[in-house]
């Protein structure tokens, strides 16, 4: 073992820093949307209604299929899907959204091969991209993984996701400095968001500057001054220093 793993997982032993949590592809595919009034009760019962009187229509379909999936009926959803992906076989957001629900059911090969199939037949999609880095990250395919948030963020600079994604993959594989720079860079798009500011305090912390990982655990503070999670680390820091 190098004396870098060593170090790495001493530190992990010592500080109980923010989970590195993959975010969940919760980024549907949505083609376009009817202005909804009291008369529906849900979107299930709008869709419904509307797919009974054009029930060849692709787009109805995906849009049911997302109405289900919302409500986490993974069976109705799927078959709305499969609807609209055979009613178009070259649509691309039904195949997105079936890469979700495999990625939800933790059927990642399977992700893969939707995920696979909606960027052959649209390349410029950046949440394609963003959900296949996640089939990839969850198979343990880091460099694949890292290849495709950088792809979505190409398409869509401010498309917040895979910057922490690869961020998460960073320190996963003993690179926290790149870690930060992704952060930093994330960071500028959401200057206030404590999950992200506590990913980069973990990332100092584990680059082993600590005074940099309290300072940014003490913005967390300014911003949520009941955080238990960023005090806790800070005593554990200085209990370090």
């Amino acid at each position: 073992m190098s004396s870098q793993s060593k170090d790495l997982k001493k530190k992990r032993k010592y500080f109980a820093f923010f989970t590195l949590t993959i975010l969940t592809s919760i980024i549907l595919c949505s083609v376009f949307t009817y202005t909804r009034n009291s008369l529906w009760k849900d979107q299930i019962t709008f869709w419904l209604d509307v797919i009974s009187k054009n029930p060849n229509d692709t787009k109805i379909h995906n849009n049911l299929g997302q109405a289900y999936l919302k409500q986490s009926n993974l069976e109705k959803a799927s078959y709305h899907f499969k609807e609209s992906l055979r009613l178009s076989p070259r649509f691309s957001h039904p195949m997105i959204n079936l890469g979700i629900i495999s990625i939800t059911q933790k059927k990642y090969n399977d992700a893969l091969y939707y995920f696979d199939m909606a960027i052959t037949n649209n390349a410029r999609n950046p949440i394609a991209y963003y959900n296949r880095g996640i089939a990839y990250q969850n198979t343990g395919n880091y460099d694949n993984a890292l290849n495709d948030y950088t792809n979505a963020i190409k398409l869509k600079a401010n498309y917040i996701h895979p910057y922490y994604n690869m961020a998460i993959v960073y320190l996963k594989t003993g690179k926290p400095l790149e870690a930060i720079e992704r952060l930093e860079e994330l960071i500028k798009i959401i200057p206030k968001n404590t999950q992200a500011l506590s990913l980069l305090a973990t990332a100092h912390a584990e680059a082993s500057d600590y005074p940099k990982a309290i300072e940014v655990f003490e913005k967390v503070l300014d911003i949520e001054p009941s955080n238990k999670s960023a005090k806790k680390n800070i005593e554990t820091l200085r209990s370090k220093m």
